[in-house]
């Protein structure tokens, strides 16, 4: 029996020193199993009828650390036809970064400036009002996407985006989901278009309608950059329909999700290659 038990415990202190040196060895490789998330990309509506819903997501943000630059993704209401992407260096009352905002311009033929379109444009203008409460000293690159647009185009102004911006940089979609339905399909459709938007399924995002998405280029435009990123770790934290936001629960309206896209790091602030997060 004696031999039984020094056996079984020769055999535990074994195990234990194997164990101890294998964790021993991950650490001095700087790889861990736990990960910190860094923030890079979001998604907000871009309807003053869901301020708090911006304002809440934002204060979830806050913590994660200062942005220096923000650059505000969304769709052309007004002038659709125009060309794929439409910015301003000159914006009354914001903070632009110019610098981007003409590199832009001169290095790609489907980005041109006008400063018009951009100011009125709300898609843009109302992230921007929560968002520099926030963040005061950010400065922000607004891009206003048309639907008409090329593949080449996409992959070469997300391109320039992902691989030229700081790394404090925070990526903002503003977009809304389901337009003029009632509250159950509104939020069965977000459904469909959330795991379209988590598993970076492009072509399917290209094919919605309004009554799934109100801009599927700026999407995937929004995407790209996070999957150049390595950002593919996606937190949803709203899912709700306009409805449930004011007094008319019964209404045909517009539905809202909210999300980020994070980086995965190791504690050592290794970045864990995108094959890991997704």
């Amino acid at each position: 029996m004696r031999k039984y038990l020094l056996v079984s415990v020769l055999l535990l202190l074994i195990v234990f020193v194997y164990y101890a040196q294998a964790v021993k060895k991950q650490k001095t490789l700087g790889v861990s199993d736990i990960s910190e998330r860094k923030i890079v990309g979001l998604i907000i509506p871009h309807h003053d009828l869901a301020a708090s819903l911006i304002i809440d997501s934002l204060d979830k943000i806050k913590n994660e650390g200062e942005y220096k630059r923000v650059v505000i993704i969304g769709p052309n209401h007004f002038f659709p036809e125009r060309e794929t992407v439409i910015t301003s260096a000159v914006l009354s009352d914001y903070p632009i970064d110019e610098e981007v905002v003409g590199d832009l311009n001169n290095q790609f033929k489907e980005v041109v400036e006008d400063e018009a379109v951009v100011a009125n444009e709300h898609s843009v203008g109302i992230p921007m009002k929560y968002i520099r409460e926030i963040y005061p000293q950010a400065s922000f690159i607004p891009l206003v996407i048309s639907p008409y647009y090329n593949q080449n185009s996409l992959e070469a102004v997300s391109g320039y985006l992902s691989g030229n911006l700081s790394e404090d940089t925070l990526f903002v979609l503003a977009v809304d989901f389901a337009h003029n339905l009632g509250i159950d399909e509104a939020l069965s459709h977000n459904d469909i278009t959330i795991d379209a938007i988590r598993n970076f399924d492009t072509q399917a995002i290209l094919d919605f309608s309004d009554e799934y998405l109100d801009s599927p280029v700026a999407t995937v435009m929004f995407l790209k950059i996070m999957e150049r990123l390595g950002a593919g770790d996606w937190q949803l934290i709203s899912s709700t329909h306009g409805s449930m936001l004011g007094s008319e629960p019964d209404m045909n309206g517009t539905s809202y999700v909210i999300g980020t896209f994070s980086k995965l790091t190791t504690p050592g602030g290794n970045e864990l290659a995108p094959s890991q997060t997704w």
